[in-house]
């Protein structure tokens, strides 16, 4: 019979992977760091369901499964502070985070010859009296004394708790009023969230003292079951779903406004980007993306084949990270694509007159303010669905079906 205890880290898992699942379901494509966080909670389920087998006795089923909820320790305890740092810098992930690999493959490596003993071996190894201990201390290790891998997850989890806490202070210290405002009911999850996760690595304070047994409430705090009901809040307040509201921008360099192909440094002119915010909101990016695309439009600056992000920035004086933020959470696309847009939209009114479809592609290109064909053939193709040479023939083909000749 499944004890209450067992049942109790069964919710957790079932709870976790619908955890994982609706943030990856339902948040904004723009929220890839909401990714992160449905990693560490579907991760965070796998340690669990394995407690569960070796609670309940499963495990006999299942023996191949002994020793792989550490894999899944080592990935989820760096994927909550990829998650946190994420957010709080608004920087993708890049080469260097490979790094945070380095504790599961040498775990991987250490355990390999072990994972592939027969399963009777393993479950034999289970049944003997030492059960309790080797569930903890790791026993099995064929580089390190028994016990490191649990110290080690402690230390790992106490370094990343700590990094993660930092860039919480961070965000408490954005000194902008619309930040604490949109994301009040987030900010205090992630705080939770974070705090929670520091029974990582306290139920160590009891697990290392002499004399320690089995004891299943601690157990449960070192796969981390209180991160694991943190998830409860996703649903009970589902705005934390799609992450944090706004923008938090990255820190910005004068250097970056000048404009390679302008005649004269763009970053000589008027425009004051010395005090601007670190927190963009979504209010104010709504009312950037309408501006530039009134801009746009009344200008037809998209026919400028050297428009840059930064002259668009000078021309509307608002700081030209402000603009690419706000393309991005509006218009879910980058600065790039938002004007090849237009010039596409150009070309396709240009292609309602027979004159244009006769002419060359380099023409028509140079026409909507393309610099080449190929770059104009890439972008039709991305915005239209078809090449610009299907795309003439079908209206051609309209054409004469409208138009027969008699």
């Amino acid at each position: 019979m499944i004890s209450i205890y067992s049942a109790y880290v069964m919710g957790v898992v079932i709870l976790c992977i619908l955890v994982s699942l609706l943030l990856i379901g339902y948040s904004p494509k723009n929220k890839k760091y909401n990714l992160y966080l449905a990693s560490f909670f579907l991760l965070l389920a796998y340690p669990c369901f394995v407690l569960f087998l070796i609670n309940t006795g499963f495990i006999t089923s299942l023996p191949h499964v002994y020793r792989t909820g550490m894999i899944a320790t080592l990935l989820y305890i760096p994927a909550a502070y990829l998650y946190v740092r994420t957010v709080a810098t608004n920087k993708p992930l890049s080469k260097k985070d490979l790094l945070h690999l380095l504790p599961v493959i040498l775990y991987i490596i250490d355990y390999f010859p072990y994972f592939f003993i027969p399963g009777s071996e393993k479950v034999a190894f289970m049944q003997s009296k030492e059960l309790s201990k080797m569930v903890l201390y790791f026993a099995e290790s064929k580089f390190f004394i028994p016990g490191f891998y649990i110290i080690f997850k402690y230390v790992l989890g106490f370094s990343y708790w700590v990094a993660q806490s930092v860039y919480l202070i961070k965000l408490y210290k954005v000194k902008n009023v619309e930040f604490k405002t949109e994301n009040n009911v987030w900010l205090k999850w992630l705080t939770l969230f974070i705090l929670s996760e520091s029974f990582l690595f306290l139920p160590a304070f009891h697990i290392l003292k002499p004399g320690y047994g089995d004891d299943e409430f601690t157990v449960f705090l070192f796969i981390g079951g209180f991160t694991g009901l943190t998830s409860i809040f996703l649903f009970a307040f589902p705005q934390i779903l799609f992450g944090i509201k706004g923008t938090i921008l990255l820190s910005y360099n004068v250097s970056e406004l000048h404009d390679s192909n302008a005649a004269t440094p763009i970053a000589n002119e008027p425009i004051e980007i010395k005090n601007y915010s670190k927190y963009l909101s979504k209010t104010k990016m709504v009312l950037i993306s309408n501006k530039v695309k009134e801009h746009i439009i009344k200008n037809q600056s998209y026919l400028d084949k050297l428009y840059k992000l930064q002259q668009l920035a000078v021309e509307i004086q608002t700081p030209a990270q402000y603009i690419s933020a706000s393309i991005n959470e509006c218009e879910k696309t980058n600065f790039n694509d938002f004007i090849n847009k237009y010039r596409i939209n150009h070309c396709v009114t240009l292609l309602q007159n027979l004159d244009y479809q006769n002419q060359t592609l380099e023409a028509i290109a140079n026409e909507s303010g393309f610099n080449n064909r190929n770059t104009f053939t890439v972008a039709f193709k991305k915005t239209i669905g078809k090449t610009p040479s299907d795309y003439i023939k079908k209206i051609k083909k309209d054409t004469e079906f409208l138009n027969p000749v008699t």
